[in-house]
């Protein structure tokens, strides 16, 4: 617990967390309390991967502080990644951190009283006034800590940036909060579910699918789409939603395949999971479900109608369902089956 033994960056660097676990302990923590210190206007850290941080001390642990001084602007940017602080992930007292994505916890610290998550992220409160500190948030899911709004700074703090929202939902005792891009054209759907950037999607009006790649997941990445209630309509004449790869969550809303249109969700090498949502399919041997070959799709809390086709469809692939009910509203032949299985699935 000394200065010396402080983790300092000071220049332009990037941390691949690799799987890997970062375990800090300052034990009491009165001379060095993170476990990275970016120092100074050139200390500017990017940090990838799917590992942890950890940072835990009797009076207090960030696993990242920023400082310089006034004129300083060191830079961290976060695009994935575990972080459980103490009771402090990020905390800026000079420049900006940038929170892509990732995954944020906190632990009580002895020096905290009151809610232990307030201070998930936090700037120092006189800086982040003078606009010398600051976070921004366009990504990342946050336990029991809302980053839009929050008691960091003070009532109704909002670190999330301009066209991203915040959605919550509970697990357990704890509420996650996790934020997404606002999208209203297919176009911002596509940027998100055919690139590497983002995780998250929150529909914020109707849109419809015109052609058989715009409904594509293509990116091996976890992709979060909340419906927000409302419905995309497909007129493609093939799949509507087809998830070619990564884990895909689809939640909240209504997809409708109009005449034509084969299938509503589909998964091939690649895992879909479809929560309280409504599928609609009336295309004669169609499916308002189905999973090739090496695909996965789990359907949970979703209402299924079918007219002409079918239900579901384990074609090669997997479909574990929970709480869910599939309507078969009329049979054009044989192939108009509820549920059904074939090529091995």
């Amino acid at each position: 617990d000394t200065t010396r033994s402080r983790t300092m960056v000071t220049k332009k660097t990037t941390l691949d967390l690799a799987g890997n676990k970062i375990l800090f302990d300052s034990v009491d923590g009165n001379n060095n309390w993170a476990t990275f210190y970016l120092q100074g206007g050139r200390a500017d850290l990017t940090v990838n991967g799917n590992g942890t941080i950890e940072a835990t001390s009797s009076t207090g642990s960030y696993c990242f502080h920023l400082s310089g001084g006034q004129l300083s602007k060191p830079k961290l940017t976060i695009n994935g990644g575990t972080y459980i602080g103490e009771p402090t992930a990020v905390n800026v007292e000079h420049g900006t951190a940038y929170i892509n994505g990732g995954f944020f916890d906190c632990k009580p610290a002895g020096n905290v009283s009151d809610d232990v998550y307030r201070y998930t992220l936090n700037c120092v409160d006189a800086n982040y006034k003078k606009g010398m500190a600051n976070i921004i948030v366009t990504g990342g899911t946050f336990v029991n800590f809302n980053p839009a709004d929050n008691q960091a700074e003070g009532p109704g703090t909002n670190f999330v940036a301009d066209g991203y929202t915040v959605i919550s939902e509970n697990h357990g005792d704890d509420v996650w909060y996790t934020v997404a891009k606002k999208v209203d054209t297919i176009d911002d759907f596509k940027a998100i579910s055919q690139t590497e950037t983002g995780n998250a999607i929150s529909l914020q009006a109707p849109m419809n699918i015109a052609t058989t790649t715009d409904g594509d997941f293509t990116v091996d990445k976890d992709v979060a789409v909340d419906f927000n209630n409302q419905t995309v309509t497909s007129d493609n004449g093939n799949i509507a939603i087809r998830v070619k790869a990564g884990n895909v969550t689809l939640k909240n809303g209504t997809i409708t395949a109009l005449d034509g249109v084969y299938c509503t969700v589909s998964a091939a090498d690649a895992v879909a999971d479809v929560k309280n949502m409504t599928l609609n399919n009336s295309t004669a041997w169609g499916n308002s479900i189905k999973a090739f070959s090496g695909g996965v799709i789990n359907v949970y809390d979703t209402e299924v109608n079918s007219t002409y086709g079918g239900g579901a469809e384990a074609a090669g692939g997997t479909i574990n369902i929970y709480d869910s009910k599939f309507t078969q509203a009329g049979a054009h032949d044989w192939n108009s089956t509820n549920v059904a299985a074939s090529n091995g699935g």
